[in-house]
């Protein structure tokens, strides 16, 4: 079976868990995520925006560290998949 296709939200939420910690900078945001470049961008800007992550300057690089908004995004979005995937199993088990 041909796995699905991410969803935006899911990219935003591994672009947030990339960036937690220290912060990473754009390369590794494209590679850890599977995007490319400009895309990647686009995302990073609307996080940025919205304020999920923060710029950090690390000499004459930029990096990306998720603010605690992201942070509780991450949770939230942690939990309601967990809570999805029991539906699914539950819905897949019974006899409907």
């Amino acid at each position: 079976m041909a796995e699905m296709r991410r969803s935006k939200i899911e990219i935003m939420a591994e672009i947030l868990q990339t960036c937690s910690g220290n912060g990473v900078n754009i390369t590794k945001i494209v590679y850890r995520v599977n995007l490319n470049s400009k895309v990647a961008q686009d995302y990073i800007n609307c996080l940025l925006k919205e304020g999920f992550i923060e710029p950090v300057t690390d000499g004459k690089r930029t990096k990306y560290r998720t603010t605690e908004k992201g942070r509780e995004f991450i949770q939230k979005f942690s939990e309601i998949e967990e809570d999805l995937q029991a539906l699914k199993n539950a819905v897949e088990n019974s006899i409907f």
